[in-house]
């Protein structure tokens, strides 16, 4: 896959010098649309109750496993109980997935009166404990945004200093990086599927890994956007950010401020602005080497960028 990356001319220096470039969290990206969730009723009304079952099971875990029978409680039926609990969370362990349980209805009221809300106050809540959820998503993802081709006036204005930085041109063969699609509608998540992996996780004390193939389907709002960003053609990798990578590793930028990294294959080629001044030309050829660097030039007849023959 060939991939282009704009940028302003100090950052695209520095860049290519490093054979690196910046991940982010889509939450500090500058569309607020960017990574949003959506669920219609139908998903909220199926995942408020999957939600109800996993507090009611995670209940009934702590209860049963963590505290001692009283005189009361029959032998037999507790220790029935208490394994058949157990044996499921292990299983929830194993795979870091939550399936439905059947409810226990004591450790449901138990659940409602820890919280001291009813069932319908709680669902009125659900929708924050959602956001909250998927905002953990959200936050655990790295991204770093790049575009499929080398000529668009726009990104040229947006991403490269009004064409007086560059684009460099790299060649790709990684599962994580992916086109992005562009919508009039934000998807609609599938939430009680999503809700079963973060639950799992949750229960395990584990990290979601956004590079499992396995969740790809809960990546699809990561990797849409609005149909205004279309021109943008963008091709987006992500990675877990608490997920050990050999090539991510953390590093500091102009204001000292520790970021993170992807290490990247030397540039293909490099594009430089139809507005770059001499100097910086002369500063890229020195750092750039044999790598092919070519000039933009403005059209005569139409609105267009085009690459230098030479």
């Amino acid at each position: 896959m060939i991939i282009y990356k704009y940028l302003p001319f100090s950052s695209g220096l520095k860049t290519i010098k490093n054979n690196s470039v910046l991940l982010r969290s889509p939450c500090e990206y500058n569309d607020p649309f960017d990574g949003i969730f959506y669920a219609d009723s139908k998903e909220k009304y199926d995942a408020f109750n999957l939600f109800m079952n996993f507090k009611s099971f995670e209940m009934s875990y702590k209860e049963l496993l963590c505290h001692k029978k009283s005189d009361s409680q029959d032998s037999d039926s507790w220790e029935l109980l208490k394994n058949r609990i157990k044996k499921v969370g292990e299983e929830i362990k194993k795979t870091h997935v939550y399936e439905e349980q059947p409810i226990i209805s004591f450790f449901y009221n138990m659940y409602l009166e820890k919280e001291h809300k009813s069932e319908k106050q709680l669902r009125m809540k659900f929708g924050s404990i959602i956001d909250a959820s998927f905002d953990k998503i959200r936050k655990s993802t790295l991204a770093s945004c790049f575009a499929s081709s080398y000529d668009s006036m726009l990104m040229w204005s947006h991403y490269a200093d009004e064409h007086k930085g560059v684009c460099i041109e790299y060649e790709i063969e990684d599962n994580n990086f992916k086109k992005v699609n562009y919508s009039e509608k934000i998807p609609i998540c599938e939430i009680t599927k999503m809700l079963k992996i973060i639950f799992g996780h949750e229960f395990s004390n584990a990290n979601i890994d956004v590079e499992n193939k396995d969740y790809y389907f809960a990546l699809n709002p990561l990797l849409t956007k609005g149909k205004d960003w279309e021109y943008e053609g963008e091709v987006r990798c992500l990675f877990s950010r608490k997920k050990r990578n050999k090539h991510i590793h953390r590093a500091k930028n102009e204001q000292g401020k520790w970021i993170k990294v992807l290490d990247m294959p030397p540039a293909n080629r490099v594009f430089v602005g139809c507005r770059i001044s001499k100097k910086n030309e002369r500063e890229l050829k020195k750092v750039i080497g044999n790598t092919p660097m070519i000039k933009m030039n403005m059209s005569k007849t139409e609105y267009k960028v085009f690459p230098s023959s030479k």
